[in-house]
């Protein structure tokens, strides 16, 4: 982005350009109103201000861990659009008249399910294999359920078109692509030898494990007394938790693609007052 935004400063050379991050959640307004010319926000609105109590239906068949956390996202969608319209309301706030917004997200994929992608698929069924072996409790396994939520295409638009989001927002542009991890799209997969594709493994998992191991960490805290896990048995479960994902990676996912649907949006703030 920072080579984005030297070129869209050329075109205002007297313009001051401030590029912050601050701790505070983007659901909440964060400078006073009427600051921001441009602003961009990426791979942030998959993560929801709150995540609804997960209640298992009776009719609702949960075969696995991967299911059960499938399930828990489904129940978010009221809760992702109310996240959406409150992030596009803030935001606007914020935005002088004729200031554009900037959105990625990532979005829900036609092929599979985000928990389905085989990097996650393999961490949550790792968590199955830990419990199994004593190494964590299944009431921590139970805890550990990372806010997000993947919008389709059709959902962003819906949005988008709402009368409370139109008398503030233009859409300029909205699309989606599928993105592949930079690794696995330079695999040369003919012909892998098993020390290369293990450590393919290794490095998707680890990639995985940047995006969703705080939120086992908040589980065991909250199954564990402040004072009765040390931050050296914190680290060897993430050692085993990586382990085993990975080896559960190469036995069902060797060699698989990692990639993500994306949502990219492009704003523009109308003149009228919010």
């Amino acid at each position: 982005m920072h080579p984005a935004i030297e070129e869209w400063a050329k075109n205002y050379p007297y313009a001051r350009v401030f590029p912050q991050m601050i701790a505070r959640s983007f659901y909440q307004q964060i400078i006073p109103d009427g600051q921001v010319h441009f602003g961009f926000s990426f791979s942030c609105l998959q993560w929801l201000s709150q995540f609804p109590q997960a209640h298992v239906s009776d009719g609702e068949p949960i075969v696995d861990r991967v299911s059960l956390m499938s399930f828990r996202q489904n129940i978010c969608r009221d809760q992702s659009d109310r996240d959406l319209h409150q992030f596009l309301q803030v935001r606007g706030n914020e935005f002088v008249p004729g200031g554009s917004l900037i959105l990625s997200f990532i979005g829900s994929s036609s092929v599979c399910g985000y928990w389905e992608t085989p990097v996650l698929k393999c961490l949550v069924l790792a968590l199955d294999e830990m419990v199994a072996d004593g190494l964590i409790k299944l009431a921590t396994a139970d805890l550990f359920s990372p806010p997000v939520f993947t919008r389709d295409l059709q959902q962003v638009r819906a949005v988008l078109d709402s009368p409370e989001v139109q008398s503030v927002w233009s859409t300029m542009h909205l699309f989606e692509e599928d993105v592949e991890h930079p690794m696995s799209s330079n695999l040369d997969r003919q012909g892998k030898s098993l020390e290369e594709s293990t450590q393919y493994a290794q490095e998707m998992i680890d990639f995985g494990l940047a995006i969703v191991a705080n939120f086992l960490m908040d589980a065991i805290r909250a199954q564990n007394r402040a004072d009765s896990i040390t931050v050296a048995e914190e680290e060897e479960l993430l050692v085993q938790w990586k382990t085993r994902a990975a080896n559960i990676f190469l036995r069902q996912c060797r060699d698989a693609r990692v990639s993500f649907r994306w949502v990219y949006v492009s704003l523009k703030r109308t003149a009228q007052a919010s």
